[in-house]
């Protein structure tokens, strides 16, 4: 009897595992299609009278975002973004301008090619009120 009693709760045991699986036993994935996969980040050293450049960061398409922050009050600047195409030329996506520790997006829907079917975007800042250090980070 003791037999027969532990068989059914080792099995009920089991049971409860497969249909309820611990986190243990999750695996993490990549963020869906409407949440934000970080891509990259950079630390910017604007100058005055000084355009800047970002690297090059693959999108697949949908939006992209960029959030500027450290930036001091009172310093205002314009960000052109481009689709980077070596076949061509570079495409402006969108222009904004931050004025505030701030998140821009933007869509690369239409500028998606090349063999790898991805936008290469990049960020050209033109020359801030004066001179300071912001961080940049980049989501697809």
């Amino acid at each position: 009897m003791k037999t027969r009693q532990s068989v059914v709760f080792l099995l009920f045991s089991i049971l409860l595992i497969l249909i309820h699986p611990a986190k243990s036993f999750a695996t993490a994935s990549p963020a869906g299609p409407s949440e934000w996969d970080k891509v990259g980040q950079e630390d910017l050293s604007l100058k005055k009278y000084r355009n800047d450049y970002t690297k090059n960061y693959s999108s697949n398409g949908g939006n992209f975002k960029i959030c500027i922050s450290g930036l001091q009050r009172d310093n205002a600047f314009a960000v052109m973004v481009y689709e980077y195409d070596p076949a061509a030329y570079d495409k402006r996506i969108a222009t904004f301008i931050v004025n505030s520790n701030s998140c821009y997006s933007f869509s690369t829907s239409k500028y998606i090619d090349g063999d790898n079917r991805k936008a290469e975007v990049y960020f050209k800042i033109n020359s801030p009120n004066y001179e300071q250090n912001v961080t940049a980070k980049f989501y697809d």
